[in-house]
């Protein structure tokens, strides 16, 4: 905290996180907007879409559409796969059209509206909208 003086403990057993802080040398929304950034790039490296503090595209749609929007994003659809996975579904996961039923199959199942790719699903265009529709209406 700026200015802040830490305070004299009269028992031994308290301990001030006052003496653990860093201060800090930008504003603290470029603070976390870089230790969002620092946290994507040492887990995967791979950055669809720039942090910021702000609703990803698509935000404006109804809230079952986007909510199955976003779980296509980051591949915690109810996909019968993390079903299994998660304890809750059979052993089969294989989708009607024969396929293993996993979130990457629904993006170019052909039972969907038509192909979508995780660049769409990122920019939320016409493909994208059209197939969190599609897998809206089947409960995924």
């Amino acid at each position: 905290m700026y200015g802040q003086n830490d305070p004299t403990s009269r028992l031994k057993s308290r301990k001030s996180f006052l003496k653990i802080t860093e201060e800090l040398t930008e504003t603290p929304l470029l603070s976390r907007l870089n230790e969002w950034k620092k946290l994507i790039t040492d887990t995967n490296g791979k950055r669809w879409l720039e942090p910021a503090e702000r609703l990803p595209p698509g935000n404006n749609l109804d809230w079952p559409v986007w909510k199955t929007l976003n779980r296509l994003r980051v591949g915690v659809g109810r996909t019968k796969e993390n079903m299994r996975k998660w304890g809750y579904g059979e052993q089969d996961i294989t989708c009607i059209c024969g396929q293993e039923q996993t979130t990457s199959h629904l993006l170019v199942c052909p039972r969907g509206p038509s192909p979508c790719t995780q660049e769409d699903l990122m920019i939320s265009n016409k493909r994208a909208v059209n197939t969190a529709i599609y897998w809206t209406k089947e409960k995924i």
